[in-house]
């Protein structure tokens, strides 16, 4: 009783309607009549195709229950439906795979979801400068190859004028700057194509300038706009960066005395420091002190 089963062309009586060949049913047994040995289904409003692996609910049907089903025909709708079940779980399981695909893309498109900073450190462990290196930089960064010259007079950073111009004041002689003005290079983010911006020369040192990688760097961290917030795994990059420059390690430090040694080690070094302590006279020499006497009196 209650076995599911599979029913095709029998639930007809007059032959199958057009349009409906190689649709099967989805039955239950509700009861077994011994003297005639045949069951009685009911109709569970659902169908599915010969060659189909998903059930379509049948709103229209009119078959509720049917009655004197041989065991021949139960046994073989035992199997149909076992086989479409089947069908319809592997439907289901590769449907689910698909979608936790999209929604690693989705987390991640941006990084396929990689939570980790195992480039950046090991780029950071490569550089000289440690964090402020530019193989740090040239994980999240990438330059377009777009190169060129801006005139000093447009140059957005207009701290650097003034710079040089006080420069120029106090050395009492002109600093110039070639006719092409200062050179520039374009670099563009690696996963947000959009943020694009132009990195310029330092004068007079043929270097080029780094100070502008914390703002950048702040911008991708911290922007609640578009394209940024569309990234999520690249703003928290950007910020451990920022965090890994400004020392703020994941390992806390220990909170007094010689945290560094082990447990063991640590109460040997407390022992020494007290006995070093007494040995110095400090703590007599404390209450030895004519205010502290006079107030323990």
């Amino acid at each position: 009783m209650n076995s599911d089963i599979i029913l095709t062309d029998e639930v007809y009586e007059g032959g199958v309607p057009a349009g409906l060949e190689n649709v099967w049913y989805h039955y239950t047994v509700t009861d077994y009549n011994g003297p005639s040995k045949t069951f009685t289904v009911k109709y569970q409003m659902k169908m599915i195709h010969k060659d189909g692996d998903e059930w379509q609910q049948d709103n229209k049907g009119r078959r509720e229950t049917i009655p004197n089903i041989a065991l021949e025909t139960v046994d073989k709708g035992i199997k149909l439906y076992n086989k479409k079940f089947a069908d319809v779980k592997d439907r289901q399981l590769k449907e689910d795979a698909l979608k936790k695909d999209l929604l690693k893309k989705k987390a991640g498109d941006d990084d396929n979801g990689k939570e980790n900073m195992d480039d950046l450190d090991a780029a950071a462990e490569s550089s000289k400068k440690r964090w402020y290196g530019e193989e740090v930089i040239e994980v999240e960064f990438e330059r377009t190859g777009n190169e060129g010259y801006v005139q000093i007079i447009i140059l957005i950073y207009a701290v650097k004028i003034i710079i040089v111009a006080l420069i120029i004041f106090a050395c009492g002689h002109k600093c110039s700057v070639t006719d092409g003005g200062l050179k520039t290079r374009e670099w563009r983010h690696k996963k947000i194509k959009d943020f694009t911006f132009p990195q310029s020369m330092n004068v007079g040192n043929n270097t080029w300038h780094s100070g502008l990688w914390k703002r950048k760097l702040e911008t991708v961290a911290t922007s609640l706009k578009k394209p940024f917030v569309d990234h999520p795994n690249s703003q928290k990059r950007a910020q451990y960066i920022l965090d890994m420059r400004a020392n703020k390690t994941k390992t806390p430090q220990p909170s007094s005395g010689m945290g560094f040694f082990p447990f063991e080690e640590q109460l040997v070094h407390h022992a020494n420091e007290a006995r070093a302590l007494a040995s110095s006279g400090i703590g007599a020499s404390f209450f030895q002190n004519p205010f502290v006497r006079d107030y323990l009196q």
